[in-house]
């Protein structure tokens, strides 16, 4: 054989090896796991039969004591299950559980809950893995009435402005964090028992409360006496993150009134 031809052919071979290596290396640090589920706790949630509960990253889907928690439940416990997942793990939380992409084949199981409405995108940092993929996917939903994203009938409130960043220590100035809603309508808007939700767990319910046609009314993050213009959180931390975060008002039957994101 021909010097030149078997120089050529041995360079290739240790390209591939050094290749394979490279990607073994890689593949290492998250390796895919395959896992089988005892249940479905709720949409973002499962344990193992190993004991081991699991959160879905990048994710973050109704709560037990919210509306469509049910339904986004079921939808997640339909696709997983009878079925051997495959788990990419990225670490703990500080409850314990392991966070991870769920994949059955090559579906990403966490991205199917966003495209069909069951789960809103929640990343820590924009540029984690997935982030643009699973923000293209929400617009989708959104833009289609998906599951948490159907609109309600009453769209009359809106946001004029919003203070997530109070002055000094935003947990010792609970106050000076706040956001101005407004009726934009002619006609008085009973928000009585609607819900106003953060990306993560913080809910406010409306108690008894009616705003008047193009009035101005304000919900601190802090404690005080509600009035007609002025509503109290009651909160012992800040609510609101300082970097980004997304506020959703929801109406009585869980139908998405508003939702506003920040930074645009």
């Amino acid at each position: 054989m021909d010097r030149r031809i078997l120089i050529f052919i041995l360079s290739l071979a240790i390209l591939a090896l050094g290749y394979t290596a490279y990607t073994g290396l890689f593949a290492l640090k998250n390796p895919r796991e395959l896992i089988d589920v005892s249940r479905v706790i709720d949409g973002d949630t499962i344990e193992l039969t190993d004991g081991r509960r699991v959160r879905l990253l990048g994710v973050n889907a109704p709560e037990n004591n919210e509306n469509f928690y049910k339904e986004s439940a079921e939808y997640l416990e339909k696709l997983i299950a009878g079925k051997q997942i495959g788990l990419e793990a990225f670490g703990k939380d500080k409850y314990g559980r392991t966070l991870g992409y769920l994949y059955l084949d090559n579906m990403l199981i966490n991205l199917e809950l966003v495209k069909n409405g069951f789960a809103h995108v929640y990343f820590l940092s924009p540029d984690e893995k997935f982030y643009l993929e699973f923000k293209k996917s929400e617009k989708d939903a959104k833009d289609k009435n998906f599951g948490i994203w159907k609109s309600a009938t009453n769209n009359c409130i809106s946001i004029i402005n919003f203070r997530s960043n109070a002055q000094g220590n935003d947990n010792e100035n609970l106050n000076d964090e706040y956001v101005v809603f407004r009726n934009r309508c002619d006609t008085p808007t009973d928000l009585s028992k609607w819900e106003i939700k953060d990306e993560g767990t913080s809910i406010y319910i409306f108690k008894t409360f009616r705003v008047l046609p193009n009035n101005e009314f304000t919900i601190y993050s802090g404690s005080g006496k509600d009035s007609d213009d002025a509503l109290y959180w009651n909160s012992k931390r800040a609510i609101w993150n300082n970097d980004k975060d997304t506020l959703f008002l929801r109406d009585t039957e869980g139908n998405l009134v508003l939702s506003y994101s920040y930074p645009n």
